[in-house]
């Protein structure tokens, strides 16, 4: 948990009093050019006594709207009518971010190294730093995301479905669409779940492009949550939310041969099993594959280049339920 005292928060050796907000760097590595690199952290430290919560985005270098999404509720933040601490990390890759790349300059994921090791490789180390300066000391943590690299997301939120809190959160968020996600090894939410700490993801939108309406509901969404944990004062004027869907498992509907995807449904569209879903064609003009929904279910990604091979992903579908789980 993050250590607190009455004089203040501490990160990276830095103390933020009550009240007051500062921004860190993250010392990671210096280039070749002498320059160094470090992670930008904005530490929001409430004048009363709270959870603490970190907000972070960018861990694909590639994946901007997060970025966005913490920039625009770091601009929403007044420490001084907060409850506990918001530890904001708008850009984790920042690698990736330099090269509008996905991957760190070791060629690999970031998202599957955690948690890293202060003597491993660059990414292992930028894992280790993000663990032991924000995550160690949280009690709950959002990670923003985008679909990868030629996929588009419909805003959705990723969990577990045994986590009763996890759910409620989830509810509180507004995005449209919940859906039961499995940890995977390496991965942030995996490693921080591990160790008691609860993250929720939110997707949305695709690389290196802006989806306002998926940044909107993303910037409402974190606030909500953050009044929910009682960092933030209530707001009466919020928007009611609807009940989102809740997707039991999803999956990859795939090309079973290669050519030009012409897909038939956007994200947030309702298929029915057996529904044309993706129609390809050759360079010829001709049909070769009509491809069909495995099941009922909600489309909530699909992919963005239309030039396909064999096992490529073509459109996500999930199997939603109307009713909130209810996790024991």
């Amino acid at each position: 948990m993050a250590k607190k005292s009455k004089e203040g928060l501490q990160i990276a050796q830095q103390l933020i009093p009550p009240g007051r907000q500062r921004r860190i760097e993250l010392p990671v590595s210096h280039l070749s050019t002498g320059n160094l690199i470090a992670i930008p952290v904005v530490a929001f430290n409430g004048a009363l006594p709270g959870p603490t919560v970190w907000i972070s985005a960018g861990i694909h270098g590639d994946e901007l709207n997060g970025i966005e999404i913490v920039s625009q509720v770091m601009r929403r933040l007044r420490p001084q009518k907060m409850r506990g601490a918001v530890l904001c990390v708008p850009v984790v890759n920042v690698f990736g971010y330099l090269t509008q790349r996905r991957y760190m300059p070791d060629r690999r994921d970031l998202n599957r190294v955690f948690p890293g090791s202060a003597r491993g490789s660059m990414s292992s180390r930028v894992a280790n730093l993000l663990m032991e300066e924000i995550v160690r000391k949280c009690e709950f943590g959002i990670d923003l995301h985008s679909g990868s690299n030629n996929r588009a997301n419909m805003p959705q939120v990723r969990i577990g479905f045994g986590d009763k809190r996890s759910c409620d959160l989830a509810a509180k968020f507004g995005a449209p669409v919940v859906v039961n996600a499995r940890l995977r090894d390496g991965s942030l939410r995996a490693v921080a779940n591990a160790r008691g700490v609860e993250v929720l993801v939110y997707e949305t939108g695709e690389t290196l492009r802006f989806d306002t309406e998926g940044i909107r509901i993303g910037v409402r969404g974190t606030l909500r949550v953050l009044t929910e944990l009682g960092i933030l004062e209530s707001d009466e004027d919020a928007e009611p939310l609807e009940e989102p869907s809740w997707a039991w498992e999803s999956t990859w509907v795939r090309a079973e041969g290669g050519g030009i995807a012409h897909v038939l449904v956007s994200p947030g569209t309702d298929v029915k099993k057996g529904e044309e879903v993706v129609e390809i064609g050759d360079i010829f003009g001709r049909s070769t594959t009509r491809v069909k929904a495995p099941f009922d279910g909600l489309v909530i990604g699909s992919l963005v280049c239309p030039l396909v091979s064999r096992g490529d992903a073509l459109v996500h579908l999930a199997k939603v339920n109307g009713s909130r789980p209810h996790p024991d």
